[in-house]
């Protein structure tokens, strides 16, 4: 065959080279952490020796970056895979037409190898670009152009062919589907096979034919338990290794929140028996003041030092532990309100406070959404200069949102500071997050959303 006669072939597959070397020489040449001779050592192999040093590079990638992806399956296995599958159809493809055969249709042959390696490749393309559905129809006529060409040139063997026609087809569609692939594609195969036994080997014996059935039959069930498998093994591998890392950080969640408990246990214990103690340090100090006379000045001075200090000590306790001496059966709105009520008692801050329902929290959520209210309003105070903070919350059986603004400084550039980045982490452990943003008309606002497990009550 001349030249002409398989461009249908060699368009797509010189197309295909291109975009592929392109690919991973812009993907190779933004590895930073790779040394630049490294990276011109893969970009030189990428031209000299094309899809062979392509496909190695993407397999190295996947064992490298196994856990930024959390599709099926690993964007460098797959598409490692599908080069491989298109070498090995080029290589079947062109060695189909490019010699002299002892069958008839070579023309149609040649389109039909050339719309074999375009949908394998378009399959790639479309799961790439999210079009998932359109890979279903796509395989199907994949699949029947493989057995067109298996059929108008049975007298050469080409079932390897259409092994990786099959192992391109699986590369691409969920595991999940494997099962219902099989059968059907089997059954497909086993028909076709009997067929063209019948109309095309008429001078076989019947012991040749079962035995020609039964050998392309097997390797057909092999190679798709083989790759299926192999499949199967690398999505749980990938899933067991993700796993794992969030067992990990859950474990130091755990540990973490498991301090802020004991931190908080003991701040409320402080909180009421140190302070019950100070409190009534201070009363007997009050009550002993009129039993001095007039003319015991330095007794009377020092008793009112000692009451002085004994009030700032607790109200340092009482500043220290705010808020974390939560009843276990106390809601979320009462322990917020009372927040709110100490706060307007203490400061001249306007706070308004509007709920549509008591959502049912947990003493480790009320705690970390109380801290991050305090917090919100002791940056409005020191920071802002506000006068005015309003706090909206709203809840359903799924989510918990909360949303607080004041009405001081604002600024363009929102920098995450101590306070802030400490609220992120605290709300980000049980599950929520944050986002902050800053504008003349709204002032400073903070939304906070965290997930909900039980039941909300009004």
């Amino acid at each position: 065959m001349n030249l002409i006669e398989i461009l249908p072939i060699l368009i797509p597959t010189m197309i295909f080279q291109i975009i592929m070397q392109v690919y991973v020489i812009k993907h190779v040449w933004s590895q930073s952490e790779l040394n630049e001779n490294v990276r011109i050592w893969w970009i030189v192999s990428f031209i000299v020796f094309n899809f062979l040093a392509i496909s190695l590079y993407l397999f190295m990638m996947y064992k490298k970056d196994q856990k930024t992806h959390h599709d099926e399956t690993n964007p460098y296995f797959r598409r490692g895979v599908l080069v491989i599958t298109v070498i090995s159809l080029q290589f079947f493809i062109l060695q189909l037409i490019a010699f002299d055969q002892s069958f008839n249709q070579q023309a149609l042959v040649t389109w039909l190898g050339a719309l074999i390696y375009t949908l394998v490749i378009l399959n790639e393309v479309l799961i790439s670009t999210k079009h998932t559905s359109w890979i279903y129809p796509s395989s199907v006529v994949l699949f029947i152009a493989a057995l067109g060409i298996e059929y108008m040139t049975a007298s050469t063997p080409i079932q390897l062919m259409i092994l990786m026609v099959l192992i391109g087809i699986l590369n691409v569609l969920p595991s999940k589907y494997s099962r219902n692939i099989f059968v059907i594609s089997l059954v497909v195969y086993f028909i076709f096979t009997l067929l063209k036994v019948n109309q095309l080997f008429t001078q076989l014996n019947s012991d040749s034919r079962i035995a020609y059935m039964y050998t392309n039959t097997l390797f057909f069930v092999l190679v798709f338990i083989a790759f299926s498998s192999l499949k199967r093994h690398l999505i749980i591998n990938q899933s067991l290794k993700e796993t794992v890392e969030t067992l990990k950080e859950q474990a130091k969640t755990i540990e973490e929140l498991t301090a802020k408990e004991e931190r908080s246990r003991l701040a409320a214990d402080i909180h009421d028996h140190v302070g019950h103690t100070l409190t009534t340090a201070i009363i007997q100090l009050e009550s002993a003041l009129p039993l001095v006379s007039p003319e015991e000045k330095l007794l009377k001075e020092k008793i009112e030092l000692s009451k002085d200090q004994v009030r700032y000590g607790l109200n340092q306790i009482r500043s220290l532990v705010s808020g974390v001496d939560l009843l276990p059966h106390t809601s979320f709105v009462d322990n917020l309100s009372d927040l709110i009520q100490k706060t307007k008692n203490s400061t001249q801050l306007e706070i308004n406070f509007d709920h549509e329902s008591d959502p049912n929290l947990i003493l480790l959520q009320q705690r970390i959404l109380l801290s991050a209210t305090k917090e919100f309003i002791t940056n409005a105070l020191k920071h802002g200069d506000a006068h005015e903070v309003n706090i909206l919350l709203s809840s359903s059986k799924e989510r918990l949102e909360m949303t607080l603004s004041n009405d001081g400084h604002t600024t363009k550039s929102l920098t995450y500071g101590y306070g802030l980045s400490h609220m992120d982490q605290a709300i980000q452990s049980i599950g929520g997050f944050i986002k902050v943003s800053s504008t003349d008309e709204m002032g400073f606002t903070l939304y906070i959303s965290i997930p909900l497990g039980g039941e909300d009550h009004a």
